[in-house]
């Protein structure tokens, strides 16, 4: 087969390309007439695993929105998060300490100085490893994320240490142009964000809000398209519940919902800062809990908690372990209401204990206590 050197194809009529040193004439061709398109077979894609800062929780690589009320200590839990991975330390629920590394911190609504470091020292954090990336470009414009990505991604590949980029707000950044309603505009946005997680290999946490129309679902009310919720492989979370806090995920594609991380508002008193408000993670995660059993959703349909106890009371009398989608199934069978009612029932009131099975798919099980289910 012929072969084309770079003056070959510099003097060739049939195609322009240059540099390529030596390809066939079809390579050549081929590249012309569909443009560069990056196509391959999956024979030659590598498979991987994905590689966690947080298993479950935080992926390298990924792009995250993290949504939640107002007034319920979301910044303050991402810069816990940041702390944590400033020094090494170690990660809820898990026995081993996370790899150390450097956060990058864009922040468009608390002071750096007075909100920020205080906050980080309280946590503990090496605030030599967390790096604020200033708002405002040198020529006085905002930072804008549909434009300005690659001069990040030039900043951590030179460093190589960087293992998280937190953005506070995500809706702050993204240009004059941008309609966070509008799907093309928030899957154009999203998906340069993915492409730089995957490209720089940092964790990318987006914050946001939620809208306060308590009849959907938190997931369904995070503000501006759906798209975000769409392009995130992790939708992280934080709700406030009959006076606890929790923090978990609303929704996961490489991962599943549990378990659920409840945290604590505490406060400080730091020299030369005064008494500064921070959070703190509890030891123990509540394993086989998702978040959305915190937040209760109204459905409009009449269905009663008394009507759910007494039918899950029904099915789990004998002390026998259940598969938690059957009795979901059944429970749905006879009224209607949401499945976070049914799951808030089962453990708020009934204190069902729960564990996942072995098989795949994993299946989550209840059964009563053991003392209670002897009594009914």
């Amino acid at each position: 087969m012929e072969h084309l050197t770079t003056n070959n194809v510099e003097n060739s009529n049939d195609c322009d390309i240059t540099d390529m040193g030596n390809v066939t004439v079809e390579e050549a061709v081929s590249e012309r007439k569909y443009g560069g398109l990056d196509v391959k077979p999956f024979s030659e894609i590598p498979a991987t695993r994905i590689k966690w800062l947080w298993p479950g929780m935080l992926a390298q690589g990924k792009f995250h929105v993290f949504a939640g009320d107002g007034g319920i200590g979301k910044t303050q839990i991402l810069i816990n998060l940041s702390a944590i991975i400033s020094r090494g330390g170690g990660i809820p629920g898990q026995k081993e300490p996370c790899k150390q590394g450097k956060v990058l911190y864009l922040t468009g609504e608390d002071d750096p100085s007075d909100t920020i470091k205080p906050r980080l020292i309280a946590c503990g954090a090496n605030t030599e490893n967390v790096v604020a990336l200033g708002s405002l470009k040198p020529d006085g414009s905002l930072f804008n994320l549909s434009k300005d990505l690659n001069l990040i991604a030039d900043l951590v590949n030179d460093d190589g240490n960087y293992k998280l980029f937190i953005i506070d707000p995500v809706t702050a950044f993204c240009g004059d142009q941008f309609d966070n309603n509008s799907v093309i505009s928030v899957r154009s946005l999203a998906a340069k964000l993915r492409a730089f997680a995957e490209d720089t290999g940092l964790a990318v946490i987006g914050l946001t809000h939620l809208t306060k129309d308590e009849q959907r679902s938190a997931v369904n009310r995070i503000i501006g398209s759906g798209a975000w919720v769409h392009a995130s492989r992790l939708v992280l979370g934080a709700v406030l519940d009959d006076g606890n806090y929790y923090f978990g995920k609303w929704k996961a594609n490489i991962a599943n919902c549990q378990p659920v991380y409840p945290y604590n508002m505490t406060e400080s008193y730091i020299d030369n800062h005064g008494s500064v408000h921070f959070i703190e993670f509890e030891d123990k995660p509540l394993i086989g809990r998702s978040l959305d059993e915190f937040q209760c959703v109204s459905t409009g349909k009449g269905a009663t908690g008394a009507t759910v106890l007494g039918i899950l009371e029904e099915e789990l009398a004998d002390g026998e372990w259940k598969p938690k989608d059957d009795l979901v199934a059944t429970v749905l069978n006879e009224v209607s209401c949401a499945v976070r009612t049914i799951q808030r029932t089962a453990f708020e009131e009934l204190n069902v204990e729960t564990y996942l099975t072995q098989t795949f798919p994993q299946k989550a099980m209840w059964r009563l206590p053991v003392s209670q289910g002897a009594q009914s």
